[in-house]
């Protein structure tokens, strides 16, 4: 978050509108009140839905996530709510009602497990061995050509 009030001051220069969503409310001092925020729970399918078929977006920066591994094997049903169900609930919001928009998806080097071949590529097998990777693997093939949306998948 450290970077966040350059990043929202350049996009806002270049005439877009900035908007954050967490489940944390969003402080008052980050990028001096200038960005929209909603309070949203990314667990909460019909939330997502519903403000991504009432708002207008050309890209969604898409980095909610319980990202630590060894989170995600302390409480898995929270993990794959949050990072399964949730992101699910992103792309299928946006190919239903805003397909024009592009989605940024923060992937894992955990959806290939253990390779023998390093560095690994990116067409080396899906072998996860947690439930974080094994939760963010079946998300790779809508965002990689299953769906109608715009996509980039950034590990």
């Amino acid at each position: 978050m450290s970077q966040w009030p350059e990043r929202e001051r350049l996009l806002r220069k270049e005439g877009y509108v900035v908007e954050g969503i967490d489940i944390k409310p969003f402080p008052e001092t980050m990028a001096g009140g200038k960005v929209q925020f909603s309070q949203i729970d990314i667990r909460d399918e019909a939330a997502i839905t519903d403000h991504i078929a009432n708002g207008k977006y050309d890209c969604i920066v898409h980095l909610a996530a319980i990202s630590r591994v060894v989170d995600g094997e302390k409480d898995k049903p929270n993990c794959i709510q949050t990072n399964y169900v949730g992101t699910r609930s992103i792309i299928d919001a946006v190919a239903k009602y805003s397909p024009s928009t592009h989605v940024i998806f923060a992937s894992s080097r955990e959806v290939y497990g253990e390779q023998k071949n390093l560095p690994v590529s990116e067409d080396a097998e899906l072998l996860p061995i947690n439930v974080y990777g094994f939760y963010k693997m079946p998300l790779l093939r809508p965002i990689a050509g299953g769906s109608c949306i715009k996509k980039v998948t950034k590990r």
